[in-house]
């Protein structure tokens, strides 16, 4: 029995139709501000509500696998920045302030790294960000 729930634990997936993996690259260019990302999609992304072609004017959460701490998922903007436009299907972290995001996120780079944004209000709207030790 222990085994068989190890296995179903193991294999166990909530989907966040409001929600998504992408690679995380830095903003070289230096236009993002520090708490702030940018998402956009190469094509429309149904989102279980709209059609979106991209993240902009609110805040979502960011985090990777596996998150061993509260302060490896952060809050943060969601923005648009036209001079970052031809970057899709990525999320573009900003490269300013005290700490690279992508660090706090498990300690997370820029190699091939992914992570998960989640936009849906219902979770975000409730989320803290916590301090990073």
């Amino acid at each position: 029995m222990e085994s068989q729930w190890k296995n179903t634990k193991d294999k166990m997936r909530i989907e966040i139709s409001q929600s998504t993996w992408a690679l995380m690259v830095v903003d070289f260019q230096g236009v993002l501000g520090p708490d702030e990302v940018q998402l956009c999609f190469s094509g429309p992304f149904n989102d279980g509500l709209e059609q979106r072609y991209d993240l902009e004017g609110f805040d979502v959460i960011v985090a990777r696998c596996p998150a061993h701490l509260p302060s490896d998922i952060q809050k943060v903007k969601a923005v648009f920045k036209p001079e970052l436009r031809h970057l899709k299907d990525v999320v573009v972290f900003p490269f300013t302030g005290q700490e690279l995001l992508a660090g706090k996120l498990s300690g997370g780079d820029y190699d091939g790294d992914r992570a998960w944004i989640c936009w849906d209000s219902d979770i975000v709207d409730n989320f803290r960000n916590a301090e990073v030790p």
